[in-house]
C-alpha cells in the first residue's frame, strides 16, 4: 500500500467512527443529526444564518451538555497530543509547540507566514482549534484566517454585509454564534495551531494536485480527519460540523 493510499485509509476510519459516533447520539437522543454538512439539499439546513435552521445550534446544544456530563473535561495539552498523535499515523511532522499565545500578537499576513520555518510551508495549509474561556473546544477550522468575533446580541445572528463584488455575506460566523446562544466567550489569549507540513502531506497533496484539484483539498482532507478524530476520543466539539 502506498503513502497517500494509508494515509486515505486513516483518514476513512477516522470519518467511518463519526458516522457512529453521530448514529449513537441520534439513538439515544430521538434526534436525526445529519453524520455531514455536505450532501443533497442540506447546506441551507445546516446554516445559522436562517431563523428556521436549528440543526447546528441543536447539535452545539447536545455537545455542550455532553462536555458538562463528563468527569474530567480534556484540556488544551489533551487536545494537543490527540492532534499530535493523529499527524503521526498520517505521517505528517508532529508540532511540538502548537500552543500560540495571543496576548501580544497580531494575527496578520506575518504571523501565518511565520508559522512555517521552510519553505515547504503554505499560508492555507494551517488547521487551528479555538477553545472557549471555559475550556471547551469550539471549532476545528483551517486557513489563515482566526478570529474570536461574535454577534453583541441574538438581534444581530443575521445581519449581512456588502462586499466590493456586490455580494451579501453574514457578518458574524457559525462558531461566533454559536458560542453566543450558549452563553459562553472565546478564549482569545491563546489557540493551537498546527501547520501541516510532513512526507503525508506532500503525498497527499500530490495525488489531489494530479486530480486537477485544489491547493486547498489536501489541508481540507486533514482538517476534517483531525476533527473526526477528536471525536471519536470523545472530546466534543461546540461548532461540531466545522470541519466536515
Amino acid at each position: 500500500m502506498g503513502q497517500e493510499e494509508k494515509l486515505i485509509e486513516e483518514l476513512d476510519k477516522a470519518k467511518n467512527c463519526r458516522i457512529e459516533k453521530i448514529d449513537k447520539i441520534n439513538k439515544e437522543s430521538g434526534k436525526d443529526f445529519p453524520t455531514s454538512s455536505q450532501g443533497p439539499n442540506r447546506s441551507g439546513k445546516m446554516s445559522v444564518h436562517k431563523p428556521n435552521c436549528t440543526l447546528r445550534l441543536d447539535m452545539a446544544k447536545q455537545q455542550f451538555e455532553m462536555a458538562k456530563s463528563q468527569k474530567e473535561m480534556k484540556g488544551i495539552k489533551d487536545i494537543e497530543n490527540l492532534v499530535n498523535e493523529f499527524l503521526d499515523e498520517l505521517d505528517l511532522d508532529r508540532v511540538d509547540n502548537p500552543i500560540r499565545e495571543l496576548k501580544d500578537e497580531v494575527l496578520n499576513a506575518k504571523f501565518y507566514k511565520d508559522l512555517f520555518c521552510h519553505e515547504m510551508g503554505d499560508c492555507r495549509d494551517i488547521v487551528w482549534i479555538k477553545f472557549t474561556q471555559e475550556g471547551h473546544v469550539g471549532v476545528v477550522a483551517k486557513g489563515a484566517d482566526i478570529n474570536f468575533c461574535y454577534p453583541p446580541n441574538e438581534f444581530r445572528y443575521h445581519d449581512k454585509e456588502v462586499m466590493s463584488s456586490g455580494r451579501e455575506v453574514p457578518v458574524y460566523n457559525t462558531s461566533g454564534i454559536i458560542i453566543h446562544r450558549l452563553g459562553l466567550r472565546w478564549n482569545t489569549d491563546k489557540v493551537l495551531v498546527f501547520p501541516l507540513t510532513g512526507k503525508g502531506m506532500k503525498a497527499l497533496r500530490g495525488k489531489f494536485e494530479a486530480k486537477g484539484l485544489g491547493q486547498g483539498t489536501s489541508s481540507g482532507k486533514i482538517e476534517t480527519g483531525i476533527g473526526d478524530y477528536l471525536i471519536t476520543k470523545g472530546v466534543p466539539i461546540l461548532d461540531f460540523y466545522s470541519h466536515m
